[in-house]
């Protein structure tokens, strides 16, 4: 079977996540409207870039209450991928519980933040943007500035009241499910292998989560390179670069590596069929979105590899933007204190819910990470239509 980078076309993101919708439904005896087949407000705008026109795309999946979601800037971007995004977005605020719909958005190459702000301002109905892939607090700041006063742009930089948590946020909610994981199966942390395949911003932030818990990662690489040593990696030894400490590791050798945990913060699609059938990991940490394309969920299952999926495991950021945005909607100073506190709570709820349906009903992670996010909007559009029903469907309003 050939990698998914090496097919002539790369597997289409929207399919699969609505693929994996339609299966845990069905595993779940509930119906999916037809209207999740696409996104309720989909825009494609042009834009400057630093060689010519850019598009940006924006998309939510409903249109009834707030939408909160990232902005992103991804090479491998494209309407499909925006379309996913809308969607696992508005699962994923589902399952942590959030009274908002899901949005995401963004361009495959730079763009001008003023620019983009003059184009996207007219869009943003009610509509709240975080940061994600490829995107920093100081290009969100000006964005910000471009949007004007009230600018619905959460993860600015301290300067600017947006507190010092969110750039670590994805890392840090996904080390809290991991620990929790762990005092479910009883593995002892003083024995376990880490490895960390993507060394952009979550995962240097994932390197550091590790340490903080005492956990020894052998194995990081980005996209190019990466290294090994059996005797532990840290963010001090890996200040210079892979080539100052270790051995060297391709990424592909990564993923095969004879680890513990494998934290997946490279991309998209970075574990397919092929790779889940040569992993020697026991567990998988999904901290990139759709990471772990469908195809693979059961070979990793026939095989007892068990999977923290992204809807959970990569849940940080999104709880920690909704804080945000409601701190300043109520005129509360940023305090990281209580932000921190706050992602604990959530992550910790999130997880004792996934676990608890995840053993209650037999089923795989990733599954009982869709019971939880389709029954809570099917509460929602029960609440809203004054009747109960088993049927998941969009929130009113569309």
């Amino acid at each position: 079977m050939k990698r998914s980078d090496e097919r002539e076309a790369p597997v289409a993101l929207h399919a699969d996540a609505l693929a994996r919708l339609e299966g845990a439904a069905a595993r779940l005896g509930l119906a999916v409207d037809p209207r999740w087949a696409q996104p309720a407000r989909a825009v494609a705008l042009r834009v400057t870039g630093p060689t010519g026109p850019v598009t940006a795309w924006r998309a939510r999946q409903a249109t009834g209450r707030w939408a909160l979601g990232p902005w992103t800037v991804d090479p491998g971007l494209d309407a499909d991928g925006v379309a996913a995004g809308a969607l696992w977005t508005h699962l994923q605020a589902a399952l942590l519980g959030l009274p908002v719909d899901g949005a995401y958005g963004g361009t495959a190459a730079p763009v001008c933040a003023k620019g983009l702000a003059l184009a996207l301002a007219p869009e943003l109905q009610h509509d709240v943007l975080g940061p994600d892939r490829g995107v920093d607090a100081a290009w969100l700041g000006a964005l910000a500035h471009g949007l004007g006063p009230d600018a619905p742009v959460v993860g600015l930089p301290a300067a600017l009241g947006g507190g010092a948590l969110r750039p670590g946020a994805v890392a840090r909610g996904g080390l809290r499910v991991l620990d929790a994981f762990l005092r479910q199966v009883g593995w002892p942390r003083d024995r376990l292998r880490v490895a960390i395949h993507g060394f952009g911003p979550v995962g240097r932030a994932a390197l550091a989560q590790c340490q903080g818990a005492g956990l020894r990662v052998v194995a990081v690489c980005d996209a190019q390179r990466g290294a090994h040593s059996a005797a532990g990696l840290t963010p001090e030894a890996l200040a210079d670069g892979f080539g100052t400490v270790g051995a060297p590791v391709t990424p592909d050798a990564l993923l095969r590596s004879e680890v513990d945990v494998l934290v997946l913060a490279s991309g998209a699609r970075a574990l397919d069929a092929e790779i889940a059938g040569a992993l020697r990991c026991r567990a998988v940490l999904e901290l990139a979105r759709f990471g772990v394309l469908s195809e693979a969920d059961p070979i990793l299952l026939q095989r007892g590899v068990a999977v923290l999926p992204h809807l959970l495991a990569g849940a940080g950021g999104l709880l920690l933007d909704h804080a945000l945005w409601q701190g300043r909607r109520a005129g509360r100073a940023v305090d990281d204190e209580a932000l921190a506190n706050g992602l604990t709570a959530g992550m910790d709820r999130a997880f004792r819910q996934v676990w608890a349906a995840a053993l209650g009903e037999g089923l795989p992670a990733r599954t009982a990470a869709l019971a939880v996010a389709l029954r809570h909007l099917a509460a929602v559009e029960a609440a809203q239509s004054g009747r109960a029903s088993a049927v998941v469907s969009p929130p009113a309003g569309r």
